[in-house]
């Protein structure tokens, strides 16, 4: 007997994910009371995101990039702000890599 089961990656998952109002609401409450330079925590992936408000960017400083971050990326680029992944992580030897995420059009 043969089963054929659809199986979908992460990627596949989120490729398409669009926010909920309530998803928006609360970035757009981030975005309005965290001060330019101030940072907000995501515990439960150790994300650490620092705000720019001159260049509406939110840039990730710490944690590990998953779907959080995407979805973080999607409700900005939604917004008109950008999310920069700007973490050293242990084999990177002291160095940091900038990388943008985000709608750029």
């Amino acid at each position: 007997m043969s089963h054929s089961k659809s199986y979908r990656t992460v990627n596949e998952l989120l490729e398409n994910w669009e926010p909920r109002k309530s998803d928006i609401e609360f970035i757009q409450n981030l975005i309005r009371t965290v001060r330019n330079g101030g940072k907000w925590e995501v515990p439960r992936n150790g994300q650490i995101y620092v705000f720019d408000h001159t260049n509406k960017t939110l840039t990730m400083t710490a944690g590990i990039v998953d779907f959080i971050t995407h979805r973080t990326r999607v409700i900005c680029a939604k917004l008109g702000w950008r999310v920069l992944i700007d973490v050293k992580g242990p084999e990177d030897d002291g160095q940091i890599t900038v990388t943008e995420c985000g709608n750029t059009n």
